[in-house]
C-alpha cells in the first residue's frame, strides 16, 4: 500500500520501476521519506566510472528488496546531495520514518554486495524479537547470524532477560524465541536454551540451561566471533600474529566464501592455537592477491603466510580445495617440512614441489 501510495504521488518525469526509484527531484524526495517507513538510498554519481559497478549492483539488489531503494545522482541533485552532507560517492543511507520531526538516518558502511545489503535491511525490517510459531523452522536461516531461545510457555523471567539483550543487539543480529515443544524436541535440548546459528559456516553454539541478562551478554558477544574470519584492514594486527599463519582464501563470490567456510570450519577449529583462517573478497580488495605473489585464478585462490619469516604457500590453482588436502598442508608447514613458495594439493608434491617466488611488501 505504501508503495502504491509512493508511485500514485511521484513525479511523472522521473523514472520509476517497482522497487528502484531513481532521480527524484527535492520534494519528491521529501515526499519518499514521509510516505515509507524505510527507505536506502543511494546518493552517487553517474559520471564516475569508479562507482558504475556499484550502481548497477545497487539497482539488481532492489529487484529482491521489500524496502523501497532510491538513487539520487549528485551530479544533477547537488543541492539536494549537500543538504544530507554527501561528500563522496557512493554514500548509502537508510532512511527510517519518525513519529515527530525528520526521519532517523543510518549510514550504511558494511561491504557493497546483495548479500551484506540485505541483511542490513532485514534486520531493520524484522520486528526486535519475533516469536516463531509451528512449522517455522526456516527462520533460522533468515541471516548469516540468528539467536534462537527455546523457552517454557510461562518462563517470564528468561524472556525478559533474553528480551534485554535482543533490545541491546537487534540492529547487528536476528532475535526470535519458541515455545514449541516441537522445535525443542528437533534441536535436541530442554528448555531454557539459546542457540546462535551461525550460518556462514554452520558453526552453531549454544547457551544451554538457566541464565541470566549478563549471562545472554556474554553468550552474544562470544557467539558473533567465527574462527573463520572476514579480512578487513583495520583487523590488520589479527593476521600479522608473528606465533601464528594465516591462510587466506580470495574468492570472488559470497556463495563460493559460504561453501570454503563449511568445508574448512573444522580445519580451522582444531588448529586455532597455530592458525589463522581469512576470507578476502577480492571485489574489495582487488591488489591483494598480488602482494601474496599471486594472482586470482578461477574463482577461489588459497595463500598461507607466515609472519614470523614471510614465507609464503600455495595450494595449487584450480585444485579443489578440500578439508584433508588443507589440513595435511598446514601441518607439513607447521611441522617444517614445508619450503618456502612451495604449492600443494594433489600432484603439486609429486611435480616436484613447484615453488613461486615471495610477494611484495604489503
Amino acid at each position: 500500500m505504501l508503495k502504491s501510495l509512493l508511485l500514485a504521488s511521484y513525479a511523472a518525469a522521473t523514472l520509476v520501476t517497482a522497487e528502484h526509484l531513481q532521480d527524484p527531484g527535492e520534494e519528491d524526495f521529501k515526499s519518499i521519506l514521509d510516505l515509507n517507513e524505510q527507505v536506502l538510498v543511494s546518493f552517487t554519481s553517474r559520471s564516475l566510472d569508479s562507482v558504475t559497478a556499484f550502481n548497477d549492483l545497487f539497482h539488481q539488489t532492489s529487484k529482491n528488496a521489500s524496502t523501497p531503494f532510491v538513487t539520487v545522482d549528485c551530479d544533477q541533485a547537488h543541492p539536494l546531495c549537500a543538504s544530507y552532507d554527501v561528500n563522496s560517492y557512493p554514500t548509502i543511507r537508510h532512511f527510517k520514518r519518525a513519529e515527530h520531526g525528520a526521519p532517523e538516518q543510518t549510514r550504511y558502511r558494511g561491504p557493497r554486495t546483495p548479500k551484506a545489503l540485505f541483511s542490513f535491511l532485514k534486520k531493520r525490517e524484522l520486528p526486535i524479537l519475533t516469536q516463531l510459531k509451528d512449522g517455522e523452522e526456516s527462520f533460522r536461516q533468515i541471516d548469516d547470524i540468528v539467536f534462537l531461545a527455546i523457552l517454557d510457555d510461562a518462563d517470564n523471567a528468561h524472556l525478559d532477560a533474553y528480551s534485554a539483550i535482543a533490545h541491546k543487539h537487534h540492529l547487528d543480529y536476528v532475535f526470535a524465541y519458541t515455545n514449541d515443544p516441537l522445535m525443542a524436541e528437533k534441536e535436541k535440548v530442554r528448555a531454557p536454551t539459546v542457540i546462535c546459528f551461525r550460518n556462514n559456516d554452520g558453526d552453531n553454539v549454544m547457551l544451554e540451561g538457566t541464565f541470566t541478562e549478563a549471562d545472554a551478554e556474554n553468550f552474544v558477544r562470544k557467539s558473533r566471533d567465527s574462527v573463520m574470519k572476514e579480512f578487513r584492514e583495520k583487523d590488520m594486527e589479527t593476521f600479522m600474529q608473528r606465533d601464528k599463519l594465516t591462510v587466506y582464501l580470495f574468492t570472488r563470490s559470497t556463495d563460493v566464501t559460504q561453501t570454503l567456510r563449511y568445508e574448512l570450519i573444522s580445519v580451522a577449529k582444531a588448529l586455532e592455537k597455530y592458525v589463522t583462517f581469512a576470507t578476502v573478497d577480492v571485489g574489495r580488495y582487488p591488489e591483494m592477491p598480488k602482494n601474496f605473489g599471486t594472482e586470482m585464478g578461477g574463482e577461489v585462490v588459497v595463500v598461507v603466510h607466515a609472519p614470523m619469516n614471510d614465507n609464503l604457500f600455495f595450494w595449487e590453482k584450480g585444485r579443489k580445495v578440500e578439508r584433508e588436502g588443507v589440513e595435511n598442508m598446514l601441518m607439513t608447514i607447521l611441522e617444517g617440512r614445508a619450503v618456502q613458495g612451495q604449492v600443494f594439493g594433489e600432484g603439486a608434491d609429486d611435480a616436484g614441489g613447484v615453488v613461486r617466488e615471495g610477494h611484495d611488501e604489503l
